[in-house]
């Protein structure tokens, strides 16, 4: 008893330092949230909206969907050394034509759509640049924490200066990037130089085949949630995004939140892994807690929906409060499927069960788009369509949790584990 006190009083620990850094970057949202709006309008934040959902794109195509997996990897004590120099080379490959885009983009005077994007994309590129995978590997939340607040405190006091004097709806993003880029720099300082001397090293084509299907399947994720907004802007009017995005952006923020259980148990499913039963009990009860969590979450967020709408964008945003409350709806979900993505397929490195989730919600996402465009662009369609396929997307990643423990635990394990449970009951 006393053991489960200190493991799960531990892993408290490890969800709080997770939502403080991480996630805890959107108790700063609530500073800048307001004085984007205020400033920028409601086009202004429509445009701001492409930019952050490029964001994600760009963070996803650098990090290529290998740090989690190699956090992994770290953490079932594989030397990081062996890693870091290839993972660097990597990332570096894929950050140059992201910044080369952003110059053409400047140099020769592209739309401001697709200038938005190109900013975007640079500025989440930059944010996969650091060495946080390895703190994560050694299980040091602590120490991301702090330098993740650090960042996103810096990020708030360049917005509060920069803003003001340059009212464009692309500021942020580089007050963003600027931010990410002292985080990342603290990790590299922390984690220190790579040293090259006498140490294995995986190969960069080794690194590429590993993160293929993951990034593939994030890419694909991002097309139907955080990064949806890129491809609605060809149907949905700016302004109308701009409602939209600011209901999303407090619902995403607090599923966020959601999300720090899933990483802080990485660490921890990873140790299990040689040991099935234990592993698919924890497994089980994080995705139950994970659901739980967001039903509660999304409850709060549906009562606090006005009162957040008028606090964080002001009476020109009143239209986002039944978009940000159709919204809520999706919470639970996502929590469950972030949680199993997370700390569950990750940690087991199965990839086929990732691009296979990300798959089933790109054609959701693709037969919600097709409707809100015969729809004449109607952003209530758009809104049930985000919300009906993260319940599609949740239901397979439940299923394949309870498909893979059935491959994994041999019948024989499982009578030993419903005997030993009897026996404890009895």
């Amino acid at each position: 008893m006393h053991n489960s006190w200190r493991r799960g009083l531990s892993l408290a620990r490890d969800v709080l330092f997770v939502s403080l850094g991480r996630y805890g970057q959107y108790v700063v949202t609530l500073a800048t949230v307001p004085l984007c709006a205020r400033i920028l309008g409601v086009e202004g934040t429509g445009m701001l909206a492409i930019a952050t959902s490029a964001y994600f794109f760009g963070s996803i195509i650098v990090d290529f969907g290998l740090s989690q997996i190699l956090a992994g990897r770290v953490s079932r004590e594989e030397s990081a050394v062996s890693l870091r120099l290839s993972y660097a080379k990597l990332r570096l490959m894929l950050l140059a034509p992201l910044l080369l885009l952003c110059i053409l983009a400047i140099s020769l005077g592209w739309p401001p759509v697709a200038f938005m994007i190109s900013i975007g994309l640079l500025a989440g590129g930059l944010s996969s640049a650091g060495e946080e995978w390895v703190l994560l590997g050694y299980g040091e939340f602590g120490r991301i924490a702090a330098y993740q607040v650090l960042a996103r405190c810096i990020y708030l006091a360049s917005l509060f200066v920069a803003l003001p004097l340059v009212q464009e709806p692309w500021t942020p993003m580089l007050c963003l990037a600027f931010s990410t880029m002292v985080s990342a720099g603290f990790s590299w300082y922390r984690v220190g130089s790579i040293r090259t001397y006498n140490s294995p090293r995986i190969g960069i084509t080794e690194l590429v085949r590993v993160g293929s299907p993951a990034v593939g399947a994030r890419m694909l994720t991002s097309a139907y949630s955080q990064g949806a907004t890129v491809y609605y802007s060809t149907v949905v009017p700016v302004a109308a995004l701009g409602v939209f995005s600011a209901g999303e952006k407090i619902v995403r923020a607090a599923s966020a939140a959601l999300d720090a259980l899933g990483l802080a148990l990485l660490p921890r499913m990873a140790g299990a892994l040689r040991k099935p039963t234990e592993f698919w009990s924890r497994a089980e009860r994080s995705a139950l807690g994970s659901f739980l969590f967001g039903c509660v979450a999304a409850a709060l967020m549906w009562i606090a929906a006005p009162l957040a709408v008028r606090i964080l964008y002001g009476p020109d945003f009143a239209a986002s409060i039944p978009i940000l409350r159709w919204l809520v709806l999706l919470m639970p979900a996502a929590a469950v499927s972030s949680m199993i993505m997370t700390s569950v397929l990750y940690v087991r490195e199965d990839s086929k069960g990732v691009l296979l989730g990300a798959c089933i919600g790109v054609v959701a996402g693709a037969a919600g788009f097709t409707v809100t465009w015969i729809q004449a662009g109607s952003l209530t369609v758009m809104v049930a369509s985000i919300v009906t396929l993260e319940w599609i997307v949740a239901g397979f990643y439940v299923s394949r949790l309870f498909r893979l423990k059935k491959r994994d635990i041999s019948p024989g394990d499982r009578a030993s584990t419903n005997g030993h449970e009897e026996h404890k009951i009895t």
